[in-house]
């Protein structure tokens, strides 16, 4: 009796095994079909509309690195023998089915313009995502620039568009998470993007108004050299960069002024280096 469980127990231990590695042989499989069924350089046509869009699988990610599968690949858009390519990424979706569903609804016209959004796949970077746009203009593609990710104030009948001005998101003076990023308004005019300064200086000026007033106040303080750079630099560096950005000869000169209470002769050189890198009224991709 005894002989006869222990045969039942080694067979149904036998049984469970067996199960796990058939599901193991499944759940490898279908990894294997969801990433090795993507070759490299397969095409998938996105648009044939007025214009013709199309990515083109470059890589695909190991899912066991990173948990989700990282797709990249190259948006190319067309018409006749004009066309542009832009590589893009996603680690959102889980198939390239799924990217190639998002990629369809993401990009779409908007009044006279062609939309194309663009990730670097993931990160804290300011301009990871942005926008290509396009238009048609006397049946001919044109590119009028780069934009970032729509807002409430985006208004695409008045051809007005935002970005982010990012030239100092790196910088020796403060860390990443206080770098003097601010909103451009951009307006699309005959075709390419027109800087709009008054409004972009507008849309930033309660952050300069708040800043230079915490900045006042430090400078009144007995010692305020002893002031943790920390508290100083990231709003000092703000309204430095979107002075000169926005051409404001008396505001920069009061950054200025401020510069030489507030820092050391080391911290102001550096200051002065970081800011020579700003250039009034350039877009971002331009520089």
């Amino acid at each position: 009796m005894v002989k006869k469980y222990r045969v039942l127990i080694a067979l149904l231990l036998f049984i469970v095994a067996a199960s796990v590695v058939s599901i193991l042989v499944y759940k490898h499989c279908v990894q294997e079909s969801s990433t090795s069924a993507v070759l490299p350089k397969s095409k998938y046509t996105i648009m044939t509309d007025k214009v013709n869009i199309e990515a083109t699988v470059e890589h695909v990610g190991d899912e066991e690195v990173s948990s989700r599968h990282e797709f990249e690949f190259t948006l190319t858009v067309g018409k006749g023998t004009e066309s542009y390519h832009y590589e893009s990424a996603d680690e959102e979706c889980n198939t390239i089915n799924e990217v190639i569903t998002k990629l369809k609804s993401s990009i779409v016209w908007k009044d006279n313009y062609l939309l194309v959004p663009v990730s670097c796949g993931g990160g804290n970077a300011a301009r990871c995502e942005i926008i290509q746009v396009f238009m048609v203009l006397n049946d001919h593609l044109v590119h009028v620039g780069e934009a970032g990710i729509g807002t409430d104030d985006t208004d695409y009948s008045k051809g007005k568009f935002h970005d982010v001005y990012d030239q100092l998101e790196m910088n020796d003076l403060t860390c990443h998470a206080d770098a003097p990023l601010f909103t451009i308004i951009l307006y699309e005019r005959n075709g390419s993007m027109v800087l709009q300064l008054a409004e972009t200086w507008d849309t930033n000026l309660e952050m300069y108004k708040r800043n230079r007033l915490f900045l006042d106040s430090m400078a009144t303080l007995r010692n305020p050299l002893s002031i943790d750079n920390t508290a100083k630099l990231p709003p000092l560096l703000y309204n430095s960069v979107l002075s000169k950005y926005c051409q404001k000869e008396k505001e920069m000169d009061h950054c200025h002024s401020l510069a030489k209470i507030l820092l050391d002769r080391e911290l102001i050189a550096k200051l002065d280096s970081n800011l020579s890198l700003v250039v009034p009224g350039g877009l971002p991709y331009e520089e």
